[in-house]
């Protein structure tokens, strides 16, 4: 199989990789980085490189003796002409370790899972899949390439390689990864978690919120005709798995990517005499090496951050050449190791490995930083001849090690320069570029470089690690956009402190709650929304506490221009939320333009109460005009969370779930019901003074069965149970709410409300009995129906254009099987509709049998209704644009 690639894009920046490790660098040659979407790019390439002391038969200070040949040994890669890696895993360990074969298998590829994949809005699959596609623009994208973006999401889904070292999230107390069902109607992304599955990916600590898109690849580097011509050292023995994941632009971490390498000391490599083994790998060190390309490379300056143990990137300009075309400021990029290995330490300490806790252990930081340049003493031609090892491989240990690129492996390595009256050391370049302090890049001397093309390099060690063993690293990428190259700089740092606080959390992060499931009700000018009919998504919804500290605390009501709209597009209806004094929620955030914190109003609450249901007889989006039968709205719900122990971020909102609905009257059907009738419900026994009022939500669901409240006054507080008596079932269970609010499940259409009364309450001995009306249909409402059967937009105004589907009309409340017959004023038969469906719509696009639009004129439209025995005429005109002449 040859090598493949694979982009995380699920945020405000994207970011390639291919499946032997290599990063940053896309399939068609671009810079690897693009952030923010669609502008300019912020990293032209990195890598991984690694470096030891190799022993055989054990560590020095147990006879163990360093290895006869090349004691000390560099494999990674940098550029993808000068990479050590190959693809595939290692099978088996020591001297039976191998890896000859597994290059070439189907499953040595890079993996791409996306978990809400099946439910992608077309608009983002857009950007999917011309990202995927290399485009300049969202708008390239073909239904082609969509259908195979899916497509590859799903085989990634399907055949995750758990057993090759990919993550999973383990939610079913079942030891190891059972898949879970495949996605459909009945099996969506939110029943993973409610259904308690496995599933493939990032959980980190908790499992209630996994990464949105995670990418996995397994890669080694046995094989010395690859390391060789990279640093001239041969191969250490390692296999790595790399795991690279982010969080939607909704989450704090919107402008982050997170990378997670696992070290296997897999050997399978000559240790000495041709016999094949594994080394004891000593002053181990791991480095992320990066060209780190900030739009144009040639006025590019590096920092080091120690506190936040980062390296980045920033410009030595006010504008950029490759910014500048997009009317933005230079952004700034950069990385943080999170952790590098884990070292043993004091029982108190805690270390994390595999995104766990780990206690008496403890994690190493950044050891050091070091850099190249492509101008000054530092620069790459230093590394070539590439097959000299005592210069190659030389100065690449220097730089694990946190020194400068001179001399050969036996010479002394030589520190940084720094600025007259500075003390050596491995963190060069950490002063501050925005105030212009300390010991800062681009001041033109032999210690700080003139504005250039910069590589950084952040390391973690030493460490060990002996045959066998496993160890880790890892690291973020975050960019920050600012109102200037030094702003972005604040911007950005923020944004990895914002990454610091996740891992801090493992990953237990503050977000939205569950997105709501919402129904769609179409009634005759108006719509019902209702998302109080589902228990399971109520308690995911309002039930979880979210990072131990966010609690529900409402629902957002939104109308959209189009389906594909974000509900800032759109105008909120309405808001439900909890009685408790919280209304408006702000939030302290960085101000990018003035570089100070601000505050941003987030949620406008009003303590109205929580409800679930709406109905809604106004377009919002064009001054509350009335809603017409047969016309598309979209509405939007979301739900919102609050935490009063977080200023920067004291709300989330969830992702909006979307319905598309008609307004309509149902044909031939007499609803005896309304939206809000209250059905009389008999106290049959018992002797309390309390209620029960079932409130109707859905006219459409009546079905003529009698239902029971009753009570178990045993618990406390009191509980009642809703039985279908004449379907013989339970509707609802455990029910303890008797206020009389609106804070009552739905079910089979009605909203129950059990009211108590203080002086004589419900008892065990009180059962409530009503019956729902049925919806009926008769010749009368047949008749009626067929009245209403109409055509709009009618007259119609035709552009002057031709091809199919470029405008239509819509015929409107039609019985299921209907055939529609159009011909013009000369009897000629110029088109038949078929529709054999529940839906009451059939669109004409204006076209004849032979797809030509038609012209102006009057059409006659023969309706036949078979299954009733009826037909209709309709008139419809078509009235050609008039165009001027000038």
């Amino acid at each position: 199989a040859g090598l493949t690639w694979q982009v995380l894009n699920i945020n405000n920046l994207w970011t390639w990789h291919r499946s032997d490790g290599d990063g940053n660098h896309s399939p068609g040659g671009e810079d690897g980085v693009s952030y923010p979407l669609f502008t300019g790019r912020c990293v032209y390439e990195d890598n991984l490189i690694f470096g030891g002391i190799m022993y055989v038969g054990g560590w020095p200070e147990s006879g163990g003796t360093k290895a006869a040949y090349q004691p000390i040994r560099v494999n990674g890669g940098t550029y993808l002409s000068h990479h050590g890696m190959a693809q595939g895993w290692v099978d088996g360990s020591g001297a039976t370790a191998t890896s000859s074969y597994t290059r070439n298998d189907a499953r040595a590829r890079i993996y791409r899972i996306r978990r809400d994949y099946a439910e992608m809005r077309e608009s983002e699959l857009r950007k999917d899949a011309s990202i995927v596609n290399e485009l300049s623009s969202v708008t390239g994208a073909t239904d082609a390439m969509m259908a195979a973006v899916i497509a590859q999401y799903e085989k990634d889904w399907v055949e995750w390689p758990v057993d090759l070292g990919a993550p999973h999230g383990e939610r079913n107390g079942i030891p190891g990864y059972q898949p879970p069902p495949p996605f459909g109607p009945l099996f969506t992304v939110d029943s993973l978690k409610l259904g308690q599955y496995d599933e493939p990916g990032i959980t980190g600590e908790g499992t209630d919120y996994p990464a949105d898109q995670v990418l996995f690849t397994v890669f080694n580097g046995l094989d010395r005709s690859r390391t060789l011509p990279f640093t001239a050292s041969e191969p250490i023995g390692l296999e790595v798995q790399k795991t690279v994941w982010g969080y939607s632009s909704s989450s704090p971490l919107g402008e982050h990517y997170f990378q997670l390498y696992r070290f296997i000391n897999k050997g399978g490599v000559d240790i000495g005499g041709g016999q094949k083994g594994s080394f004891f790998i000593d002053s181990l060190f791991f480095a992320q090496w990066s060209d780190i390309d900030l739009g144009n490379a040639g006025d590019d300056l590096i920092g080091c951050d120690t506190l936040l143990q980062a390296a980045y990137c920033y410009n030595g300009q006010a504008s950029d050449l490759s910014y500048v075309r997009f009317n933005l400021p230079p952004p700034c990029s950069g990385y943080s190791i999170l952790s590098g290995p884990l070292v043993s330490s004091i029982p108190s300490d805690s270390g994390v490995f595999g995104l766990k806790r780990v206690f008496g252990k403890r994690n190493l930081g950044m050891s050091s930083m070091t850099y190249r340049s492509a101008g000054g003493p530092f620069q790459d031609d230093a590394f070539y001849p590439w097959v000299d090892y005592l210069r190659t491989t030389g100065r690449y240990w220097f730089m694990l090690t946190g020194f400068a690129p001179v001399g050969t492996i036996f010479d002394p390595p030589m520190p940084y320069p720094v600025p007259p009256g500075y003390s050596t050391t491995f963190f060069p370049l950490s002063g501050d570029p925005v105030t212009q302090t300390g010991f800062i890049d681009g001041m033109g001397t032999t210690y700080s470089f003139a504005p250039g093309d910069r590589r950084l390099q952040l390391n973690s060690g030493p460490t060990r690690l002996a045959p066998g063993d496993t160890c880790e690293m890892l690291l973020v990428f975050a960019a920050g956009l600012g109102a200037d190259r030094l702003s972005s700089i604040v911007v950005m740092k923020s944004h990895i402190q914002e990454a610091r606080r996740a891992y801090e959390s493992l990953f237990d992060l503050p977000r939205g709650p569950d997105r709501p499931n919402v129904r769609a009700i179409a009634l005759d000018g108006a719509v019902v929304l209702e998302w109080g009919s589902n228990p399971l998504n109520i308690s995911g919804t309002e039930g979880d506490t979210i990072a131990r500290r966010y609690a529900f605390e409402g629902y957002n009501i939104y109308q959209l221009p189009s389906v594909s709209s974000r509900v800032g597009e759109g105008k909120k209806v309405t808001t439900f939320d909890v009685k408790n004094n919280v209304n408006v929620i702000a939030a302290t955030v960085l101000d990018p333009i003035v570089g100070e914190l601000q505050h941003v109003l987030l949620q406008a609450g009003n303590d109205s109460g929580i409800r679930r249901f709406i109905k809604l007889d106004r377009d919002y989006l064009i001054d509350g005009a009335s809603l017409n039968n047969g016309t598309e709205y979209y509405f939007a719900l979301t739900a919102y969370n609050y935490s009063p122990l977080d200023l920067d971020f004291p709300s989330f909102e969830s992702p909006p779930t979307i319905v598309t609905v008609r307004p309509r009257t149902p044909f031939g059907i007499s609803l005896p019901t309304a939206f809000g009738d209250t059905v009389s419900a008999s106290h049959v026994s018992g002797s309390s003074m309390g209620c029960v009022l079932p409130i109707v939500i859905d006219p459409t669901a009546g079905n003529g069965d009698t239902y029971e409240v009753r009570f178990d006054a045993s618990a406390t507080p009191t509980r009642w149970t809703m039985f279908n008596i004449t379907g013989d079932s339970v509707l609802l269970a455990g029910q303890t709410n008797q206020s009389g609010d609106d804070d009552y499940p739905i079910t089979a259409g009605i909203m129950v409300k059990v009211i108590d009364n203080s002086t004589q309450p419900n008892t065990s001995s009180d059962v409530f009995s009503f019956t729902v009306p049925a919806a009926t249909e008769n010749k009368t409402s047949i008749k009626a129906s067929i009245q209403r059967i109409s055509v709009f937009p009618n007259p119609f105004v035709l552009e002057r254009q031709r091809g199919p589907n470029y405008n239509s009309v819509t015929f409107t409340n039609l019985p299921p099987k209907t055939t529609i017959r159009i011909y013009n004023l000369a009897g000629q038969l110029v088109r038949i509709l078929r529709k054999n469906n529940s839906s009451q719509f059939c669109e004409w696009n204006l076209a004849n049998e032979q797809n030509w639009q038609v012209a102006s004129g009057i059409y006659l439209c023969l309706i036949e209704m078979p299954d009733i025995g009826e037909t209709k005429v309709l008139k419809l005109a078509l009235i050609q644009r008039q165009l001027s002449a000038y």
